[in-house]
């Protein structure tokens, strides 16, 4: 009992100890981000010396964040834009602000985007345990379990079943059909380790890059060898930024062109390019966006009827919102569904496990009977 508790009690710290480290790290980061965001915004939109603001923000921070936030006080000093002084320091502010700055720079609308970008991280910040971090749970408890499972029974392997074997001999009957078949499954892949051992270090690997993807954000990644499937997690925020171009009553075009220009991602930088390329050749900006796939035929009608009715602005926003909220009601379900298949299938491997170890006792009882 002692051992299984033991074990148990390992088990259960393998996998909250990663959890609760990476939901610190994740809410520490979204929190400078978006208090240096609101320093920006307020700064901006009160006309204020950024480099001052930055440098009285930095005495009360420390470590690699107040070197980041001084030297971005120092690009600024150097004449740099603050659109190219934040895409100029990684991570210091979400990418998709990054993009937002840029595009409120051209418009004329810097404090609002700047706005937009806190009031949107800090809802993101509030919500506590995002769709992501519950699929972050969900990979680590399940490796966890696996390589744990899969440790075990190379111990039972190397130590048990010689033993087994021996008793077997010794009384001149059969391993049963179960753990015979187990026993040959552990010999082809112990006689191809190469194997097991580059899937341990894959489901490792996984489980790594998920947890610094959930603490850096995993929109912070460029992913561009994932193209177009992509697009649907951009969608929101291009649309919020032609939003911003629409409010300051600029033609969509000029959106278009710092997209095509600033994003991070290619896939989308060429989508922006061939949105303008339409524009150009005289297509309205909504056929434009359709034929370059970041918008669907419904999506289209509901802009152009916004258009009619001089409600371009909230009706991108109301948009964005609501593609991004049907992302994650996607993801949750996909979550909800797929854990219970993984926790079966998790269980007949641990069935046949035990069941393998557990039968060769029952079956020497019953021939000695």
């Amino acid at each position: 009992m002692l051992l299984f508790a033991a074990q148990l009690a390992f088990l259960a710290a393998a996998v909250t100890v990663p959890f609760v480290v990476v939901m610190v790290l994740a809410a520490r980061r979204r929190a400078r981000q978006a208090s240096l965001l609101w320093l920006l915004a307020i700064s901006v939109e009160k006309e204020l010396p950024l480099e001052d603001e930055l440098e009285a923000y930095s005495d009360g921070l420390t470590g690699r964040h107040r070197s980041d936030v001084v030297y971005l006080a120092e690009v600024l000093r150097s004449g740099d834009s603050l659109p190219d002084a934040l895409a100029f320091i990684p991570g210091l502010v979400p990418q998709d602000a990054v993009m937002a700055a840029h595009v409120g720079a051209e418009s004329g609308r810097l404090a609002e985007a700047l706005r937009d970008a806190a009031l949107r991280h800090q809802r993101g910040e509030s919500a506590g345990v995002s769709p992501a971090m519950s699929l972050f749970a969900a990979g680590l408890y399940f490796g966890v379990v696996l390589n744990y499972a899969a440790f075990l029974t190379f111990f039972l392997m190397y130590y048990i079943v010689p033993k087994f074997k021996k008793i077997f001999e010794d009384f001149d009957t059969e391993l049963p059909q179960v753990t015979q078949h187990l026993i040959t499954a552990s010999n082809v892949l112990a006689e191809w380790i190469a194997a097991p051992f580059a899937a341990w270090l894959g489901i490792l690997g996984l489980l790594v890059l998920m947890g610094w993807a959930t603490v850096r954000g995993w929109g912070e990644f460029r992913f561009n060898w994932l193209g177009r499937w992509l697009t649907g997690v951009d969608r929101p925020h291009v649309l919020r930024n032609l939003a911003l171009v629409a409010a300051g009553g600029l033609p969509i075009e000029k959106g278009l062109q710092a997209i095509a220009r600033e994003h991070r991602r290619i896939n989308i930088r060429r989508r922006a390019s061939t949105a303008l390329l339409h524009c150009r050749e005289g297509s309205d900006p909504w056929q434009a966006l359709g034929l370059a796939g970041l918008l669907r035929p419904a999506e289209e009608e509901l802009l152009r009827s916004a258009q009619t009715n001089g409600n371009v602005p909230w009706a991108l926003r109301e948009l964005a919102d609501t593609i991004e909220q049907r992302r994650w009601f996607r993801l949750a379900a996909a979550l909800e569904v797929l854990q219970p298949v993984a926790v079966v299938a998790l269980g007949l491997v641990v069935l046949v496990i035990c069941v393998s170890f557990f039968l060769p006792l029952v079956k020497i009882v019953n021939d000695l009977s």
